[in-house]
């Protein structure tokens, strides 16, 4: 069934790239493509569960045979491109072995001819991932949970030169520009924007300095590349230089010769020289080049820290841990020099609206919110659309039964608590049933769950990490009292209703800590509640999952058209539900529901909720300007236009405090408006917000949260307002 499904969208992609005639054989820019194997990187030869295929007739393929048979589909369906598969199994008769990595690309994967051992023997040397990070929810950037945070500049240039001395022909930033995790798409763990520290934000303006010394990197190999490929590779053939640890000050004291942490690689034509020069050493070196003086331009350009000295030739210092790179006698590129002009610019950021009362000069939007309740408890209407069993649907499966696209899944279930409990003097005032009560949900990792007992909020809890497979998350429900009132009685049902909200799947299969098995979001185990009972103290659990009816729901059931809350967007503008299921409409809810609560201590403000708001596009130049949203508080979903703008979340980075004077305190606030998704001709945009935990202090202080801001890129001089671009 994989390798079906696999197929068809391999087909169906190779199709569309063919329509669109976007392959170089038909004057396209494609000359390149990858099909990449995530399963897994070593032969497996044993019929092990996780590590090997199962065929229809029940034998076994190994991990080998599957990379072969991605390698022979991709021929087949485009036999006029090269193609390429990273690290790992290679088929190696159809796609070139490419390196994902870091230093380890050049300093060992191009050494030892790549994994295929054909690199650089038969086939080019391509690097096809410099990792350079991306962002998880919550994470410390300085001690990521995993992968990494982000690198900066002078490593990755400091990178990119040694893997083109020693002959590599290609390379390709993981990532260059940051992009976005639109709709559902981003894996488990991952950040709305994939990575907000590229060369290129997510919002398409660029990250200074990085940019533009990642500029100035490829725009010298780009001048010297007819002369790196019509040469010999360099490749096990670094030369020794003369080098002496650099202090400051041109003594006589004796040169030495480098073997070890200093060495040069040379590439010549008839009339050019180019030389990388590398220091490995933590302190700052200088080194003799010999230099053809017949090739040496007139025009040399300033060197940067350079010493003349007659009888020895060219000398020049060369920072730690760096490469220079000289063509023709000219230093003209050092990866650990970043140009000060670089440093010089700032984010700054315009507020245009939000929904205060208090305009300013510059706000030229004012956001007027319509709100209703998302029910927290599976409506009567929709018990058709849901599936009632003795325990919880998984969420995956749930959701493809339902022919559902969603990260939501509602599930419901009634208990009672214990005769004691239950017994309170109707004459009494508000008596503590539980302390200390806790809820124990079985579910999977990059997952979210809030819990509702009665359809009041009563607390939630998550797991946000780049993982997958079995985890436990308790949530801390307090002291659970009850009001005294008529119907309480021995025995009494109460609802419990849990929202389970999917934080993306793994994306990987077989490797790196997935397994090749179903990929389960949800309820998917036991559900516990507990607490310690007033009345003698006793300590009490509940298993929920004992056979008693559970109801799933796939999706959320409050999302509205904008016909019901809109006064300015016609019929025809109306805005459509995501879900490709059709609901039963809703009325609208109120946003404080009337009812008698029976958990006084908690509040309905913070009851799942959505928020709608209608602005005019306001002229600004997309080239170097971007409209955003800066949103600060809850967790959910937003849309513009019926774009679903994908999860936004106001969680902090590890061992940070909200502080308005650190704007990078939120692992990420700002969240793009797409030119192209922005309304032009003159309607009304619309944007959409569900947010999981409501409104919380209240709706004017949630709705004040979201402001709609226009930033760029600028070039100061002084200290204007605006935060700081991180020099990464």
């Amino acid at each position: 069934y994989w390798m079906d499904q696999m197929e068809i969208f391999v087909s169906s992609t190779i199709d569309y790239l063919t329509l669109h005639k976007l392959w170089s054989d038909q004057g396209g820019p494609i000359v390149l493509a990858q099909i990449e194997n995530e399963l897994g990187d070593t032969d497996i030869k044993s019929p092990q569960e996780d590590h090997v295929i199962q065929n229809a007739d029940g034998t076994y393929a190994t991990q080998q045979d599957y990379a072969s048979w991605c390698g022979a589909l991709a021929q087949r369906l485009q036999p006029n491109v090269v193609w390429t598969m990273c690290n790992g199994l290679t088929a190696n008769n159809e796609t070139i072995n490419t390196c994902n990595g870091n230093s380890d690309c050049w300093s060992n994967w191009i050494v030892q001819h790549g994994q295929s051992n054909l690199i650089q023997v038969t086939q080019p040397a391509l690097w096809t991932e410099v990792e350079e990070g991306f962002q998880i929810w919550g994470d410390d950037p300085s001690n990521p949970s995993d992968y990494f945070w982000s690198r900066d500049v002078t490593s990755i240039t400091n990178d990119v030169m040694r893997w083109f001395a020693r002959g590599g022909s290609h390379i390709n930033h993981y990532m260059f520009w940051g992009g976005y995790n639109r709709e559902r798409m981003s894996a488990g763990g991952i950040m709305n924007a994939y990575s907000l520290e590229a060369p290129l934000c997510p919002n398409g303006q660029r990250h200074y300095p990085k940019f533009d010394h990642l500029r100035l990197c490829h725009s010298l190999l780009a001048e010297i590349a007819q002369v790196l490929l019509n040469a010999d590779s360099a490749l096990n053939k670094g030369r020794a230089v003369k080098y002496k640890i650099a202090n400051g000050s041109d003594d006589n004291s004796t040169w030495m010769v480098s073997t070890t942490e200093q060495r040069m690689f040379v590439y010549s034509n008839h009339d050019t020289d180019v030389i990388f020069v590398e220091n490995d050493a933590a302190h700052s070196v200088l080194v003799e080049i010999p230099i053809d003086n017949e090739k040496k331009t007139k025009q040399q350009k300033k060197r940067l820290q350079q010493q003349q000295d007659s009888s020895r030739g060219d000398v020049m210092e060369i920072r730690s841990n760096s490469v220079v790179a000289l063509v023709n006698g000219q230093i003209r590129f050092d990866s650990s020099h970043i140009d000060p002009q670089f440093l010089l610019y700032r984010r700054i950021i315009t507020p245009l609206g939000s929904s205060s009362s208090e305009a300013t000069s510059s706000t030229k939007i004012k956001l007027k919110w319509s709100s209703w309740a998302e029910p927290t408890t599976i409506s009567q209407s929709n018990h058709q659309l849901s599936a009632l069993d003795k325990r919880p649907f998984e969420q995956a499966k749930l959701a493809q039964k339902s022919r559902v696209s969603s990260d939501y899944t509602w599930y419901e279930t009634t208990f009672s608590f214990p005769t004691r409990i239950s017994s309170i003097d109707s004459s009494s005032s508000p008596s503590s049933i539980l302390t200390n009560a806790k809820i124990s949900i079985d579910t999977q990792r990059s997952n979210a769950l809030t819990v509702y007992i009665d359809g009041i909020f009563v607390g939630a809890g998550d797991n946000h990490k780049h993982r997958e497979g079995n985890i436990t998350i308790t949530v801390d429900l307090g002291n659970i009292t009850a009001v005294a009132q008529e119907g309480w009685h021995n025995g009494h049902d109460h609802n419990i209703s849990i929202l389970s909200e999917s934080l993306g799947y793994h994306n990987l299969i077989g490797r790196w800590g997935a397994s090749t098995k179903v990929k389960e979001k949800g309820i998917t185990g036991s559900v516990t509640l507990s607490g310690i009972e007033n009345l003698d103290g006793d300590k009490i659990t509940q298993e929920l999952v004992d056979g008693r009816l559970w109801r799933s729901y796939a999706g959320l059931q409050g999302d509205q058209p904008v016909s019901l809350y809109s006064t300015t967007t016609s019929g025809n503008n109306a805005f459509t539900s995501q879900n490709t299921v059709k609901r039963q409409k809703l009325k609208n809810i109120p946003l404080y529901l009337e009812q008698e609560l029976s958990m006084s201590s908690m509040s309905i403000k913070n009851n799942p909720t959505w928020s709608v708001a209608e602005f005019e596009t306001p002229i600004f130049d997309p080239t170097v300007e971007s409209l955003v949203v800066d949103l600060t508080y809850g967790r959910g979903h937003l849309w513009l236009n019926d774009h679903d703008l994908g999860r936004f979340w106001n969680i902090t980075q590890e061992g940070k405090e909200v502080s308005s004077v650190s704007p990078d305190t939120y692992s990420q606030r700002y969240y793009n408006l797409p030119h192209d998704w922005l309304r032009h001709d003159g309607r009304q945009n619309v944007l959409k917000l569900f947010n999981t935990f409501g409104f919380g202090g209240g709706d004017d202080v949630f709705l004040s949260c979201i402001r709609i801001l226009l930033t760029e890129m600028k070039e100061v001089t002084n200290d204007m307002d605006g935060d700081i671009v991180p020099h990464a």
